[in-house]
C-alpha cells in the first residue's frame, strides 16, 4: 500500500461539526472548537487562512468504464467485482484532475501551499474522496463544481499510550505448569486449560478470567476475581480471520499460539515515514487481539488475527486514513486465498464527534457484506454523537463491570448495540511473551464481542452484519445491566455455545 504522506503531527480532536449549506453549493462540515496551539500544522495553516478538508465526490464507475472501454458491453460493475478497484481508481483520478483544472490562482500569502500537494484519496465501495488544503476562495470553487457531494474539515484520531497494570509477568507460564489434569475426560486439554467436551465442537475453559466466565453464564455469578467459573464455547471461531486495526500485536505471545500475524503498517509519523515496525509498542493492539482470539483471554480461541497497524505511540491519523484502511481490508477479504470462511474487522477507535465521511465509509463496508465491530467509546456520552457509531452500520459495543453495572465512562444510547465485560479485564501483555495486564474500557469489550462473532461465523460464514447482529442478540441476555441511561438497549453479550 502506498499513501501520500501528510507532513504533520496528528492529535485527537474533540469537536462539534456544523453544516453550512447553500442551495447551489456543496455543503461544508466545519470544526467549531479552536485547535490547540501545540498542533503545529493546524496553527500554521490557520495563520495562512487555510484549512485541510476531505472532498467527497460522486463517481459513476459503470459509465466511466463503458466510456473508456474498460468494461465489456453488458458487463455490470459492482464493488464486489475484482475489476471494480481498477476502474474506480481511474475514474476518481480523472475526477480529481478535472477539479484541479478548475482551480484559480491563489492569494499571494498562501501561494506557497499547493492545495493538492499532500492530497490522499480513498475508495470504499461507492464512497469516493480525496483531501486538500484550501483557502476560502479555493473552497468556494470546489463547492461549486459538479459532482462534489460534500466537504468535511479533516478530523484527526489518536490513542494515548496504554498504561494498564502489569498483573503477572509469567501468568500463563505458571498456569500451564499448575493446571489440573483429568485423564477421565474423553477429550484433550491444552496447556492453557480448555478442554474438548464429548461434543467435538464444544469446549470448556477452566479457571477462565471473569469476563469470559460472565459471557458464559446467563445469570450473574460471584467470581473469585480475577477468575470466574469457566467458559463454554463452540468451535472457537475456526476458519475466521479477525483484522485488528490498532497499534500492532505482540504476535509472539503465548496467548496467540502462532495464530496472530503482521499485516500492513500505515502508522506514519509527522514526516510521512513509518518509524515503528509491526510490533506493538503501546500495548493496545495486543490487548484487543488477546480479548478476541487469545487462548487464555479471548472468546474465539481457534480464530486467527491479522494486525493492521494504523497507530504508533504519539502518532495518530487523519480520518481519510480510516477510509483507506477500510478500503484495503475490503480488498484483502475479496482476494483472500488462505482458506478462511469469514472475516471480522475490529477497530477500537472512535471520533470525538460525527464525521460524515467516516460514517459513509462504514456504510459502504457494510453494503459489501462485511462485519465492522467498534468500541462505543469512553466519554460517558451518547454514542450517536460520535463516529462511526452514528452510521448505524457497525456493531457497537459498550462496557460493563463484574457486577453488571455500566462502566462509569462507557458511552451509551440507541447507537450502542450490546454491552460486554470491559472493566478490569485481563489480556496478553506486549512487554513479554507470557505476561498479562489489566485495564478498563470499551476497547476491550469490543474485541470480546468480535470473538463471539467469529465463533458464530465459523458455523454461519455467510451472515451479513444485520443477520449476525440478530443472531448475537438472540443468544444474549436482556435486562441484566444495572443503571443504564434512557434510550439504551439493556442487552449483555453471551457466548455462542
Amino acid at each position: 500500500m502506498h499513501y501520500t504522506n501528510i507532513k504533520f503531527h496528528f492529535f485527537l480532536l474533540f469537536f462539534t461539526l456544523n453544516k453550512f449549506t447553500n442551495a447551489a453549493l456543496a455543503p461544508v462540515y466545519y470544526i467549531n472548537e479552536p485547535s490547540p496551539l501545540n498542533i503545529t500544522r493546524r496553527s500554521y495553516l490557520d495563520e495562512l487562512g487555510l484549512k485541510e478538508f476531505i472532498v467527497v465526490v460522486n463517481v459513476d464507475v459503470q459509465s466511466y468504464g463503458a466510456d473508456n472501454n474498460l468494461v465489456k458491453r453488458g458487463e455490470e460493475l459492482t464493488p464486489k467485482n475484482r475489476k471494480w478497484n481498477k476502474v474506480a481508481t481511474a475514474a476518481l483520478g480523472d475526477k480529481i484532475k478535472f477539479i484541479k483544472s478548475k482551480m484559480s490562482r491563489r492569494k499571494a500569502k498562501s501561494a506557497s501551499i499547493d492545495p493538492f500537494g499532500t492530497s490522499e484519496s480513498a475508495i470504499v465501495g461507492n464512497f469516493f474522496c480525496f483531501s486538500g488544503v484550501f483557502d476560502q476562495n479555493t473552497l468556494d470553487v470546489v463547492r461549486g463544481i459538479e459532482d462534489v457531494k460534500y466537504i468535511e474539515e479533516m478530523i484527526y484520531i489518536t490513542i494515548e499510550k496504554d498504561e494498564p497494570s502489569d498483573t503477572s509477568k509469567d501468568l500463563l507460564q505458571k498456569r500451564s505448569n499448575n493446571l489440573p489434569k483429568n485423564d477421565n475426560l474423553n477429550a484433550s486439554q491444552n496447556d492453557l486449560g480448555y478442554e474438548k467436551r464429548a461434543d467435538s465442537s464444544v469446549y470448556y475453559q477452566r479457571y477462565a478470567p471473569w469476563a469470559l466466565s460472565r459471557i458464559s453464564s446467563r445469570s450473574r455469578q460471584q467470581p473469585s476475581y480475577p477468575y470466574g467459573n469457566g467458559y463454554t464455547f463452540k468451535n472457537g471461531g475456526e476458519g475466521v480471520v479477525v483484522y485488528v486495526v490498532d497499534s500492532g500485536i505482540n504476535i509472539n505471545h503465548a496467548d496467540f499460539g502462532g495464530r496472530a500475524s503482521f499485516g500492513p503498517n500505515v502508522a506514519y509519523n509527522a514526516d510521512g515515514v513509518v518509524t515503528e515496525d509491526g510490533y506493538d509498542y503501546g500495548g493496545h493492539g495486543t490487548a484487543v487481539a488477546s480479548m478476541a482470539i487469545g487462548t487464555a483471554f479471548g472468546a474465539a480461541k481457534k480464530a486467527k488475527a491479522i494486525s493492521y497497524k494504523i497507530s504508533a505511540i504519539g502518532i495518530g491519523f487523519p480520518v481519510i486514513r480510516v477510509a483507506q484502511v477500510i478500503q484495503d481490508i475490503a480488498d484483502l477479504i475479496k482476494n483472500a486465498d488462505d482458506g478462511r470462511v469469514a472475516s471480522v474487522l475490529v477497530f477500537s477507535f472512535v471520533a470525538g464527534s460525527v464525521s460524515q465521511s467516516w460514517d459513509d465509509a462504514a456504510k459502504e463496508f457494510k453494503a459489501m457484506g462485511h462485519i465492522y465491530v467498534v468500541s462505543a467509546g469512553n466519554n460517558r456520552a451518547d454514542a450517536c454523537k460520535k463516529s462511526p457509531m452514528s452510521s448505524m452500520a457497525t456493531l457497537s459495543i459498550g462496557s460493563t463491570d463484574s457486577s453488571d453495572s455500566l462502566q462509569p465512562t462507557s458511552n451509551f444510547g440507541k447507537c450502542v448495540d450490546i454491552y460486554a465485560p470491559g472493566v478490569n479485564v485481563q489480556f496478553a501483555s506486549h512487554l513479554n511473551n507470557f505476561g498479562s495486564r489489566t485495564s478498563t474500557g470499551t476497547s476491550y469489550s469490543a474485541p470480546l464481542v468480535a470473538g463471539i462473532c467469529a465463533n458464530i461465523l465459523s458455523d454461519y460464514p455467510n451472515l451479513n452484519l444485520d443477520q449476525l447482529k440478530e443472531k448475537l442478540l438472540s443468544i444474549s441476555v436482556n435486562d441484566a445491566i444495572n443503571t443504564l441511561p434512557a434510550d439504551s438497549v439493556n442487552i449483555l453479550a453471551q457466548a455462542y455455545m
